[in-house]
């Protein structure tokens, strides 16, 4: 999946700049994180969501960069349509001030479903918004549907997700503090 990552990971450390910085780094205080964290929202309400992945700016070592964005993913199953479930998100985030740029799908390609690798149809809608804190942050919707059929009883598997650059991007950090 685009968005997608490891389910159950969770870092939400909200590392650099400090109180005292000039230029405040990565997500201070958490703002960006919390913004994205809204998408959960947008989720329409017959879903189950089965996981919420949250990963903001950390270091990857004792001198080494930050990851360099912020990004919330929500997976979930629903048994609306494609159509439905897109009109549904699309109404939240309209209404949110996310603005739609693009759709595609079908396009092919093996994907994840139900634990097993099958060929899909794979389709993604995609929208951006201007966050408070300056930066532009893009999310997409995206569902897989298997090429050889599928139980219509059986609801689909969707990934939403967020992601937005950190303030000031990625920085070095040598030492212990």
């Amino acid at each position: 999946m685009l968005l997608g990552g490891a389910s159950g990971l969770l870092a939400a450390h909200p590392w650099g700049g400090g109180r005292n910085a000039p230029n405040p780094v990565g997500d201070p205080g958490g703002a960006i994180l919390a913004e994205l964290s809204t998408l959960k929202r947008a989720v329409p309400v017959d879903a189950d969501i089965t996981d919420i992945v949250r990963t903001e700016p950390h270091f990857t070592g004792s001198c080494g960069t930050t990851r360099s964005s912020v990004q919330v993913t929500v997976f979930f199953s629903s048994p609306t349509s494609i159509g439905g479930v897109r009109s549904d998100v699309a109404a939240r985030l309209n209404g949110a001030r996310w603005v739609h740029y693009s759709a595609s799908g079908p396009d092919r390609w093996y994907d994840n479903i139900g634990g097993k690798q099958v060929l899909a149809d794979n389709f993604i809608y995609r929208w951006r918004k201007r966050l408070r804190q300056g930066s532009t942050a893009e999310a997409a919707l995206e569902v897989g549907v298997p090429v050889s059929g599928r139980n219509r009883r059986e609801p689909l598997e969707w990934t939403f997700g967020a992601i937005s650059p950190a303030v000031g991007g990625p920085v070095m950090h040598c030492g212990s503090g």
